[in-house]
């Protein structure tokens, strides 16, 4: 069974929050490199903005700090 996860919404939480991969040897295998964060109550995910493959996880201490930011809805 698949977690239902949050999405991380900008400051005036009218959007996802959306990143960019500047490094090319992150970019998600169907070749977009726009990414947005989501939360599934234990560990936050990268995922492409395209094809919504999950990217990486992040660490937790950077995870702590990025669940400050934002807000963080279904």
């Amino acid at each position: 069974m698949i977690k239902e996860r949050k999405k991380q919404y900008s400051a005036n939480g009218t959007c996802v929050k959306s990143r960019v991969m500047f490094n090319s040897n992150n970019t998600c295998g169907c070749g977009c490199n726009l990414y947005h964060l989501e939360y599934d109550g234990s560990e936050v995910f990268t995922v492409c903005n395209s094809c919504g493959k999950d990217i990486a996880i992040i660490e937790k201490n950077q995870a702590k700090e990025l669940l400050k930011q934002g807000s963080w809805r279904w």
